[in-house]
């Protein structure tokens, strides 16, 4: 099982530690599949990071939510403004740098998952159909 944090949650991860606050240093993933166990993922706080994706999320909602208009299919990049779009380019390259930097915590085997007990004990099917 991969031991990074796939991209798509570190916006996720970064948003609770801020909510948290200062305090919060790391946040911790659990990632499960339902025949390989799990992983255990801790990802840093990275305030400059955070810092930058509000500066995009604000960016986003002056641009298009505020105004009610439907964003283009690559909207920080379909202005003509190339410092903006390679700045945003950056951001989402240090994205995935963070997920990858993401720590191993533990991996549990799939015989240590506790799972649901069915009728007469027997442990209930993975998939129901």
């Amino acid at each position: 099982m991969d031991s990074s944090i796939p991209t798509a949650y570190v916006p996720q991860l970064m948003m609770e530690m801020l909510c948290v606050g200062k305090e919060c240093q790391s946040a911790i993933m659990v990632r499960q599949t339902a025949t390989y166990g799990a992983v255990i993922l801790r990802l840093r706080r990275d305030d400059k990071w955070i810092e930058e994706m509000m500066f995009w999320l604000d960016r986003f909602k002056i641009q298009y939510v505020d105004k009610g208009k439907e964003p283009p299919k690559n909207f920080f990049c379909d202005d003509d403004d190339e410092n903006i779009c390679n700045r945003y380019n950056s951001f989402v390259k240090l994205t995935k740098e963070l997920s990858d930097k993401a720590e191993l915590v533990d991996y549990v085997k799939q015989n240590c998952v506790q799972r649901a007990v069915g009728k007469q004990g027997m442990i209930s099917q993975l998939f129901l159909d």
